[in-house]
């Protein structure tokens, strides 16, 4: 397969494509010492591309390869370090690339020379990075998240130094697809409360939003938005925050229970009312009680005031 490969597709000589030969019989060999997916590449007749014309597995573990990429070009923009190393003869380790498969792995690439110390082509090992690569996002989106909510938050009081009382809000977060992909301990407290029995993990925003305003207004305008509803007894205010940057989560929301907080409110109006008018009718008391005692203290003091006249016995 390498020299019909090699014969189709480059320029190389007939001694070159035998010195790849020699290598690719010890590609078996190589691949279970280091436990790694190996490749030969060429680079192409044009000079443009680099082409697979060997490959091994390992036969102890699993490969990143679910088919043959033998006789698949290699392209700049996913396996930078195939073509540089091609055309530099310079090592490349440990570089970032993109397989045909679209996996993440690193690639250690060195030059393979014939007797003239020419570049006639070169070893790829391949060391699977996907999980690493998904950690790190996952890593890059909780920090997202956690600002993201930090300033809503703070948006929510006017008091920073209060900010620890919100941290029972209830939170949804939806993917791209707007399909909850997270829900806290509150969330399910809350729509337990409204009624919802099954799992809300997996269902549609559309399912969960408590407002029809509210989802009409996201679809149209795909904006951070703010909302206050009563649902029977409860009072919420909810928020929708949209994630910025392209990422798997697409928004977030925050809903906040402030029955409480309002039924309290209103407890201190009325009891304010209820202090104002009690003040109120002890002002008019006072003032009643005020108004008979001036009046009886003007008649006790008035000369002119007549008196009852005394009866007079007969002669």
């Amino acid at each position: 397969m390498i020299r019909k490969l090699c014969k189709q597709y480059t320029n190389l000589t007939g001694d070159d494509i035998e010195i790849l030969e020699k290598v690719g019989v010890l590609l078996p060999v190589l691949s279970d010492l280091i436990g790694n997916d190996l490749f030969i590449d060429c680079l192409t007749a044009d000079g443009k591309e680099a082409i697979v014309v060997a490959e091994c597995k390992p036969t102890d573990r699993p490969s990143l390869y679910h088919s043959s990429v033998v006789g698949q070009k290699a392209w700049q923009g996913f396996e930078p370090g195939v073509l540089r190393t091609l055309t530099t003869g310079v090592t490349t380790r440990d570089l970032k690339a993109v397989t045909q498969e679209n996996r993440s792995v690193r690639q250690t690439v060195a030059a393979i020379k014939n007797r003239d110390n020419k570049i006639i082509g070169v070893l790829i090992n391949e060391r699977d990075i996907t999980e690493h690569i998904r950690q790190v996002r996952h890593v890059e989106l909780l920090e997202e998240i956690n600002e993201k909510l930090t300033g809503a938050l703070m948006t929510l009081v006017d008091n920073p130094g209060v900010i620890t009382q919100h941290l029972t809000d209830s939170i949804l977060i939806f993917d791209n697809n707007d399909i909850a992909i997270h829900v806290n301990t509150q969330a399910k407290e809350l729509y337990k409360k409204l009624g919802y029995i099954d799992e809300i993990v997996g269902m549609e925003l559309k399912n969960l939003v408590l407002c029809d305003e509210d989802y009409a207004f996201m679809r149209k305008e795909r904006s951070d938005t703010e909302n206050e509803i009563v649902l029977g007894k409860l009072t919420l205010k909810i928020r929708y925050i949209f994630v910025d940057r392209d990422s798997s989560i697409g928004m977030i929301m925050l809903i906040r229970d402030i029955s409480e907080m309002l039924r309290k409110d209103k407890e201190l109006i009325l009891k304010s009312v209820a202090m104002q008018e009690i003040h109120h009718r002890i002002k008019n008391n006072l003032q009643t009680v005020a108004s008979v005692l001036s009046l009886q203290a003007r008649r006790d003091k008035d000369p002119h005031q007549s008196k009852p006249c005394r009866k007079m016995s007969p002669a």
